[in-house]
C-alpha cells in the first residue's frame, strides 16, 4: 500500500498489437500502437496509443502494458 491506495495488480490479458512508426525526427522514435483483446471478456476492447520507444519491440511492450493497466483500472471502478 502506497500513499493510502492499494497497489494495482496487472492481470494477464490476452491481446495482440500492431506498431506503426510515426516519426523518426525525435529520439526515441514515436510509434502508434493499436492493441486489441483476443479472448472474452476483453475481446471487444480496442485502444490506440502513441508511445516513445527506441524500437518496435519496445513500443509493442509499452502499448501492451498500458492496455493491461487501463483494463485493470477500469475493472476496479
Amino acid at each position: 500500500m502506497m500513499n493510502g491506495s492499494p497497489p494495482v495488480i496487472r492481470p494477464d490479458i490476452p491481446a495482440n498489437c500492431v506498431c506503426k512508426l510515426i516519426s523518426v525526427f525525435t529520439r526515441p522514435y514515436t510509434w502508434e500502437v493499436h492493441v486489441w483483446g483476443t479472448k472474452p471478456p476483453f475481446q471487444r476492447e480496442k485502444r490506440r496509443y502513441e508511445v516513445l520507444a527506441i524500437h518496435e519491440q519496445a513500443a509493442a511492450q509499452l502499448g501492451m502494458e498500458r492496455f493491461s493497466y487501463e483494463i485493470a483500472l477500469r475493472g476496479m471502478h
